[in-house]
């Protein structure tokens, strides 16, 4: 959210590593984009994937120059701070609490608490590519694909 409208956070490559957070629903020519502050090393950038549900942080992920992961983070949009919570990861998204992310790596599901950065896992899958996990609007099934031998849709029911 940006002053109370929905919005979406894009990120923009022509200038290193510059993100900005775009208003839903206006014209290109009414645009006020809002920046997010800049990271120290300009060859990283960080890929957004979700608002928090207060509208106040995303959650999203820092690349390396290489296309590399390094890991889930958190932007304050008050502070202008990212807060790296991990090391490794994709694919973040928040529970309903506003305080755990859920998140994939290498075959495997992930949740975080983002204030005190411990995290624990939940479901290991086979080797492979986890990829676009959700979560029911209830916060008690997480959903996933992962291309196996007869289903590429996993549902997981979250206790």
């Amino acid at each position: 959210m940006v002053a109370g409208r929905q919005a979406d956070c894009f990120h923009i490559r022509p200038q290193q590593n510059a993100a900005y957070i775009f208003p839903v629903g206006q014209a290109w020519t009414e645009q006020s984009p809002v920046a997010l502050a800049t990271l120290s090393d300009t060859s990283q950038t960080f890929e957004t994937w979700s608002w928090s549900p207060d509208g106040k942080r995303l959650a999203g992920l820092r690349h390396f120059a290489d296309g590399s992961h390094a890991g889930i983070g958190v932007y304050d949009l008050e502070s202008k701070k990212y807060d790296w919570l991990t090391n490794f990861g994709e694919w973040p998204l928040w529970f309903e609490d506003g305080r755990r992310i859920l998140f994939a790596d290498h075959g495997k599901i992930f949740v975080v608490d983002s204030e005190s950065r411990k995290y624990h896992e939940v479901f290991p899958v086979a080797d492979g590519d986890i990829g676009s996990p959700g979560l029911s609007r209830d916060n008690r099934l997480i959903y996933f694909t992962f291309v196996a031998a007869e289903a590429d849709i996993w549902l997981l029911e979250w206790q």
